[in-house]
């Protein structure tokens, strides 16, 4: 049986609202928190943290009203105040609001633990909304989601090498790239995006927060020059069959990526044309089916082989990976040989094995991607944003071609403003349950009769119903999929 502790998120610190009624419930709270005996501390920073905790847990429970949020009762996981953390958000003045909601009944807190044997399963602390807080919300102060907002999060995002986040001055490139993902949350803030998961069967229950579509920037290593991949948004942490199904203001989608990138940047690099000169798929072996499951397997590899510092390294995370995700590959193939047969294939590109290239070459996957998100903000595009998976895009099915094109050209203009040079590299389509709904008639059907698409058997009620009742800024249910 599940654990309903597992039906959470993380308190999100940037929560907060400017409406009067939250401002009255909030300062309601705070006189008889004052009255708990014993009470002390700077009541204006208690309020503060007081607001940001009730708001989200409020958020929470309109998501899901059995859903918890997540939050370490450790001081160390606490940011300075700064440009990650724009409401100074500190330990004690939460730790103090969680204990006081949770002493009055207003919150049922649920304490972590940190179990520090090998292999031992840690947990954060949880807390939701009790009935009396909801009551006190939307009874006594008449509030609504329309009460919610957040305090504006920092999208661009440097890290060290141990992954911390980290200071730095602002520059030129940095505000502009901060400028061209606030327009960019701005463009999906107002989209109406959805899933159908009508007959679908995913291998463990999983949940969808519809709301979350929140897109930033990280840079790795403490250069600007190393990551700098969009990370954010449900999209991307949904499995892969199933982004196949998601929907624009209720219509199809597709997805197109860049076969083997990564591979064919690095060619680039030494001065070759890789799908130019007519060579295979680059993560194919001789002697091997080619299907789906090996070459999953065998782009594994060699790009572990890349970002690895020696061949033991590299066969000890291949071999972690396909101990995770055992249903997901083939069995019976030899690693070392695999890693052979590639250092033979691709002898051009050996000097880069090893190397831990692949953060510089996601900077250049990176600014391809900023440079298509960038086509699709100009006011003579279609007007609905791409929703970025890495190297990967989803748009709505009628702007393929239109994908298809800034796809090639933003390749281009990077690899020559880069290196001088450009390259063959064709977007691909991914499999898509539309293709098997359309086969055997006109695509313009689907395009034009939606209402065959209403009447098919991909079409979900319960998406319908919640794209009737959608506007910007609606706090959407969690979608539970099992």
């Amino acid at each position: 049986m599940a654990n309903p502790l597992d039906n959470s998120r993380a308190l999100d610190i940037h929560a907060t609202s400017s409406d009067e009624a939250v401002e009255r419930a909030i300062s309601s709270l705070l006189d008889e928190i004052s009255a708990i005996s014993g009470f002390a501390g700077n009541k204006a920073k208690l309020k503060s943290h007081l607001q940001v905790l009730v708001v989200d847990l409020y958020k929470r429970f309109l998501e899901d009203p059995f859903g918890y949020l997540q939050y370490s009762r450790n001081s160390n996981r606490f940011s300075a105040s700064g440009r990650y953390n724009p409401l100074a958000i500190k330990y004690t003045n939460l730790i103090k609001a969680v204990d006081s909601l949770s002493t009055l009944g207003y919150a049922e807190n649920v304490k972590g633990f940190d179990d520090k044997r090998r292999g031992g399963q840690s947990r954060e602390s949880r807390i939701r909304a009790t009935p009396k807080l909801i009551d006190l919300l939307n009874t006594a102060h008449d509030i609504s989601s329309k009460a919610i907002s957040a305090a504006e999060r920092e999208v661009i995002i440097l890290r060290d090498k141990a992954k911390n986040e980290i200071a730095y001055t602002d520059t030129a490139e940095t505000s502009r790239m901060r400028e061209v993902i606030r327009r960019y949350l701005a463009q999906l803030e107002n989209t109406y995006i959805d899933v159908i998961t009508k007959h679908y069967s995913p291998k463990e229950p999983f949940s969808i927060d519809l709301n979350d579509k929140f897109v930033r920037r990280i840079f790795n290593n403490s250069s600007w020059e190393e990551g700098g991949r969009f990370y954010g948004g449900w999209w991307q942490r949904i499995p892969r069959n199933l982004r196949e199904r998601i929907v624009i203001f209720g219509k199809p989608t597709i997805e197109i990526d860049y076969s083997a990138i990564h591979i064919v940047l690095l060619y680039a690099i030494e001065g070759i044309d890789y799908f130019g000169d007519g060579r295979p798929d680059p993560y194919s072996i001789a002697g091997y089916p080619n299907n789906r499951e090996y070459r999953a397997l065998f782009k594994l590899i060699l790009l572990t082989v890349v970002n690895s510092d020696d061949e033991e390294g590299a066969r000890r995370a291949v071999q972690s990976e396909i101990n995770t995700r055992k249903h997901d590959f083939p069995i019976g193939v030899n690693l070392r040989d695999a890693i052979k047969s590639f250092e033979s294939m691709h002898k051009e590109i050996a000097p880069h094995f090893y190397s831990g290239v692949g953060t510089k070459l996601q900077f250049i996957d990176s600014q391809i991607a900023e440079k298509i998100i960038e086509h699709f903000l100009l006011p003579g595009s279609i007007g609905i944003p791409p929703l970025v998976i890495h190297d990967s895009f989803v748009v709505a099915k009628h702007a393929e071609a239109e994908l298809r094109e800034v796809m090639t050209t933003a390749l281009n203009e990077v690899l020559r403003s880069r290196m001088a040079r450009e390259c063959e590299l064709i977007p691909k389509v991914k499999d898509s349950v539309w293709t098997a709904y359309e086969m055997g008639r006109a695509e313009a059907d689907l395009l034009t009769e939606m209402e065959e698409y209403f009447a098919s058997p991909i079409h979900d009620p319960d998406q319908l119903k919640r794209h009737d009742g959608w506007s910007p800024g609606q706090v959407l249910p969690t979608m539970k999929v099992s």
